[in-house]
C-alpha cells in the first residue's frame, strides 16, 4: 500500500510539473510571462502545503535561489527581463518541489535559458570524442547544446560552429561557452570560448582545440602553446 502511495505520489508530481512547463508555451512575451507568474503563485501553494518554510534548509534555498534568479536578468531587456526572472523561479521552486515529493534532487543543472550545464573540470578531447562518435556513452562528462539552440538567446554565435557547451556561471555572474569550428583543414578544429560578463560584455578567445585544453573548477584554463604550458584565468 506504501509503495502504491509513493508511485502515486511521483506520478502526481510530475504530471503537475509537465502541465506547469507546458501551460505557458505562448509566442507573445508578455501572455508568456503573466502565464508563469500566475503558475509560479500555484507551485508557492503546494511548496507551502509540503512545509518547505520548515525545513532545516529552507534559509539557504531560497537565498540561492534568489541570488541565482535575479542574477539571471544581468543583462536581458524588455518584458524579456521578468520572464527570464520568473522561468527561472519557476524551474527551482519545481525543482524543490520533486524534491520535498520524492527525497531526491536532480543532479542535472540547467542556466535562466533552460541549457543544461556541463560540468567542471571540462576538457576538450572530451568534447571532440562526443561530436566525433555521437555515442551518448562518449558524452558523459560533456551535455552538447546544438549552435542552432544556442543561437536563440546569444546572437553573436555563428550558424557555422558545431555542437558547444555552457559552463556553470561564475561568481561573478559571467557565462561561459564553448564552441567548435573548423577555420581551414590546415589548422583542423578550433575552439572559441565566449565568456559574457552581467554587463552582456562579450570576450572571446581562440585555441586549437588539438592543444588539450582544460578548464579546472577555479576556471583556470590549460593548454599547450609551442610545447609550453600556459595558463589563465577566465
Amino acid at each position: 500500500m506504501k509503495i502504491l502511495l509513493r508511485i502515486f505520489i511521483l506520478l502526481s508530481t510530475l504530471l503537475y510539473i509537465t502541465k506547469s512547463l507546458a501551460n505557458c508555451d505562448f509566442n507573445n512575451v508578455y501572455r508568456n510571462l503573466k502565464c508563469t507568474e500566475s503558475e509560479n503563485k500555484k507551485i508557492l501553494i503546494q511548496l507551502k502545503n509540503k512545509n518547505n518554510n520548515k525545513t532545516s534548509d529552507f534559509k539557504k534555498w531560497s537565498s540561492d535561489v534568489q541570488k541565482k534568479c535575479e542574477w539571471s536578468t544581468s543583462y536581458a531587456l524588455g518584458e524579456g527581463v521578468g520572464l527570464i526572472k520568473e522561468k527561472c523561479y519557476q524551474r527551482e521552486y519545481l525543482s524543490r518541489l520533486e524534491y520535498l515529493n520524492t527525497g531526491k534532487n536532480d543532479a542535472k543543472e540547467f542556466n535562466y535559458y533552460n541549457l543544461e550545464i556541463t560540468a567542471l573540470p571540462y576538457n576538450s578531447n572530451d568534447h571532440l570524442q562526443c561530436l566525433e562518435s555521437g555515442n551518448k556513452d562518449s558524452c558523459q562528462k560533456v551535455n552538447l547544446i546544438k549552435s542552432s539552440k544556442l543561437i536563440k538567446y546569444y546572437s553573436f554565435i555563428s550558424p557555422s560552429f558545431g555542437d558547444g557547451v555552457v559552463l556553470k556561471e561564475t561568481e561573478k555572474g559571467s557565462e561561459i561557452i564553448i564552441l567548435p569550428f573548423l577555420a581551414n583543414e590546415n589548422e583542423g578544429v578550433q575552439l572559441v570560448i565566449y565568456t559574457i560578463d552581467k554587463f552582456g560584455v562579450v570576450k572571446e578567445k581562440y585555441i586549437s582545440a588539438q592543444k588539450n585544453v582544460s578548464i579546472d573548477k577555479n576556471y583556470n584554463i590549460t593548454y599547450y602553446f609551442k610545447g609550453n604550458k600556459v595558463q589563465e584565468k577566465l
